[in-house]
């Protein structure tokens, strides 16, 4: 039994869910704070997409329109990510600490 936080997009709020897994399963997290310290115990494995930050940030205002308006979403993400992202990848450094970095490549 693993209990993970979830994120409701439409009231912006977190909630608890347990979810069933066996031995064999194969658990992939996604997430841009992932190699923080307190966390790093937990992974066998961990790959880091090296992509450039203005497709990041052009990519996040794109894609959450239920976020409102998109300067709405920009003062959200200026107010309560990228500080918090531009903070982590100077004290973690996580490109340094991956197993596997895969640097983007524009199609």
């Amino acid at each position: 039994m693993l209990t993970l936080p979830f994120y409701v997009y439409e009231t912006d709020q977190i909630y608890q869910e347990k979810i069933n897994l066996d031995s064999s399963s194969i658990v992939i997290i996604e997430e841009i704070f992932l190699q923080r310290d307190e966390w790093r115990e937990y992974l066998d494995y961990v790959c880091y997409l090296d992509c450039p930050r203005d497709i990041r940030f052009d990519r996040v205002l794109n894609r959450d329109p239920y976020n409102g308006s998109h300067e709405k979403r920009l003062q959200k993400y200026k107010r309560r990510y990228w500080l918090g992202e531009e903070h982590y990848l100077h004290k973690v450094n996580p490109i340094k600490i991956a197993d596997q970095v895969i640097k983007y490549e524009k199609r």
